[in-house]
This record gives C-alpha cells, structure tokens and sequence, in this order.
C-alpha cells in the first residue's frame, strides 16, 4: 500500500466511524452553533480550488447551512492545508460566512494523514476548545489505524487458515480416492473453490510433455493443450521447479524429485489479480497434491502389476 493509498484509507475509515458526527455534536454543544467540519484528504493538496469548492458545497448543503462559497474562502482553505503538511500545526482560515474557521491536520507518526476544517458562523473557539478538537482528532486517527493494522493482519493470516484447512482436505481424498481418474478432478475442483478461480487445469507429466488430465471450470470447459517441456519457455520454467505468477494466471510445479505434474489457474472470479496469497495457498495445496498423485500412481502400478500385465 503507497503513501496516498494508506492516507485516503485512514481518511475513509475516520469519515466512515462516525467519529466527526460525534465531534460536531459536541462543538454544537459547547458553542450553542452549527459548527461545519469538513474532512479533507491529504491528497486534497493536490487537488484545484474547484473540487475543494464542491466538497465545501456538498457539506454545506448537507448541514442545510445557506452561504456563498467565496474564491477568497476557497483559497484560504487551499493554503493552509499546504502550511498544515510543512508546519504539521492548526492553521486558521478566513471565510466570509464563517467568524472562525481552522484547519486541523490529521498528524500521527511523522506522518500527514488529512486535515479537518472546523467552521463556525456567529461563534468562537477558544483554546480550551481547540485543544478539545486536536485531542479527539488524535484519538479518532489511532483508532483509525489500529482498524486498518488488524485487517491487514487478517489479511495476512487468511490464506495461512485456508492453506491449513486444505492439508486436511486434501489428507481425507489421499485416504478416500487411489483412482487417478477420480482424484484429479477432485483436486482441481478443491483448488478451484479454495482460490476462487475461474479455471483449474492439473497437468501430469508424461515423457517430455505435460498432458491436461483434469479440467474444471465455472464457465464452459475450456480448452487445453499439452505442454513441451524442452520447447516451451513455460515448460522448461516449470521443469526448474518455479512457480508462475501473473495477474491473470497462476502455474504451481508439482515437484518430488523430479516434476510430476502442474496446477494452472486462470482468472479469479472476482477479476482481482492473483497475488501472493494465492500463490502460497497453491503452493501448500500442490505439496499436499504431489503426495496424493504419488499414491494413486504407485497404487496403480501395483494394481497393473496384479493383474499380471507387464514387468514388476
């Protein structure tokens, strides 16, 4: 996550909190007017004087407040949001409509994450006030950032919960299918709902080729060709054991001594690209897969064998 990103983020999450409504009625309270705060990214320094205008508007008409949106209004905000970033202080605004007006930056860390416009028609804030509004703005800003650190911990432990989960799904099919013809579908439908993936392709070598051996998709069965080991530039990178990993794709080598086979996936349901959660998941999946196909490979020997087919 960029700068900017992270900065909107903390923004959408304090605007979403409930917390500057809270804030407003307290200021109504203790100053006995309608006080206007107008919550600004930090990149609204970026921004031109006509979508700062719209935002003012916007919060004006919804505080039902009547006044005109003066350019020397608009240009007064403008500056002191740039003074806030370099001075990281309060910085008072002038509008016409307005008897005080201050800008407070949402300052946390060394770090400018917005600002909150605090204006008052017919009214004042002393400094007991102002202390009242940087201390609540403070408060509101490390719950914001504690909200946003424990989804990103989530975020992190999720595929780690689901590559757990698919060790054990997939150690009931190694006890449950020695038929190749049953289990590779039945692993490529597993992985195809634990990735939410579009479409599942596991791939089993033979000689110097990987030939598709299951095919499952959400959609119509696509097509899928086999693949030259030698001759191939997928083929040979895959036979080196790496994984592949593009927005619209996902390759998972199934690796023992030597490659055995291929997970390949295309396309999340979502449209999202697939990242490296997904390819940690595939990669625990495809470790847990190997052994599987190992077992009803070798059970298969054993059955031909049996049968007295062959030399064993």
């Amino acid at each position: 996550m960029n700068g900017f990103s992270l900065e909107k983020k903390v923004v959408d999450t304090i605007s979403g909190s409930g917390d500057i409504e809270r804030l407003k009625y307290h200021l109504d309270s203790l100053t006995g007017r309608n006080t206007i705060l107008v919550l600004f990214s930090r990149t609204s320094t970026q921004k031109t004087s006509e979508e700062i205008r719209s935002t003012l508007r916007t919060v004006l008409q919804e505080a039902e407040v009547k006044a005109k949106v003066t350019k020397e209004c608009i240009q007064s905000i403008y500056r002191k949001l740039k003074r806030c970033v370099r001075s990281k202080k309060i910085e008072e605004v002038k509008c016409s409509f307005a008897d005080e007006g201050w800008v407070f930056p949402l300052y946390h860390g060394g770090l400018i994450y917005g600002f909150l416009c605090v204006l008052i028609n017919k009214g004042r804030l002393n400094a007991q006030l102002l202390k009242f509004v940087e201390d609540f703005l403070l408060l509101s800003l490390e719950k914001a950032l504690k909200e946003i650190e424990l989804i990103k911990v989530h975020s992190n432990l999720r595929p780690r919960a689901i590559a757990l989960s698919t060790v054990h799904t997939v150690h009931r099919l190694i006890s449950s299918t020695l038929n190749m013809d049953e289990l590779l579908p039945r692993l490529a439908r597993l992985c195809l709902q634990v990735t939410r993936s579009k479409t599942c392709i596991i791939y089993v070598r033979k000689g110097n080729k990987l030939q598709p051996s299951a095919v499952v998709s959400v959609n119509s069965k696509p097509r899928a060709k086999s693949i030259n080991l030698e001759k191939s530039k997928i083929g040979r990178a895959l036979d080196e054991g790496a994984v592949i990993l593009t927005p619209r794709r996902l390759w998972v080598p199934l690796m023992e001594e030597e490659l055995v086979g291929v997970i390949s996936l295309r396309e999340k349901q979502s449209g999202k690209p697939f990242d490296i959660n997904d390819r940690e998941i595939v990669t625990v999946f495809a470790e847990q897969a190997i052994v599987a196909i190992k077992n009803a490979q070798l059970y298969e020997t054993q059955s031909f064998c049996g049968f007295g087919y062959g030399y064993c």
